[in-house]
């Protein structure tokens, strides 16, 4: 797996459940980005997700879109190898329900 998910805090809001995880990359990112389920940070149904790391400690841009959690260079915009994605960390807003 390219990303291990690390649950910080959850919270009821209204009729839903925001978590707010680290979403830590490996050497196994996938390019194309990694999927994010709801099971990674104890959900059952994931309805958003808001990235709250603008900008990686080794200087990527990461993106959510369609269920999966990429990484991509801020200069150039290509997408992140394996090997430079290892490390870095991105924090996730994630709400849900049970």
């Amino acid at each position: 797996m390219g990303i291990t998910y690390t649950r910080d805090d959850e919270k009821p809001v209204a009729n839903q459940r925001v978590v707010t995880a680290e979403a830590t990359f490996d050497g196994d990112y996938t390019a194309g980005g990694e999927p994010l389920e709801p099971a990674d940070v104890g959900l059952g149904q994931i309805e958003s997700v808001t990235v709250q790391t603008n900008v990686t400690t080794s200087g990527f841009v990461p993106s959510h879109d369609g269920g999966t959690l990429a990484l991509y260079d801020n200069e150039t915009g290509a997408e992140a190898a394996a090997a430079e994605a290892d490390g870095d960390t991105v924090t996730l807003e994630v709400r849900g329900r049970s």
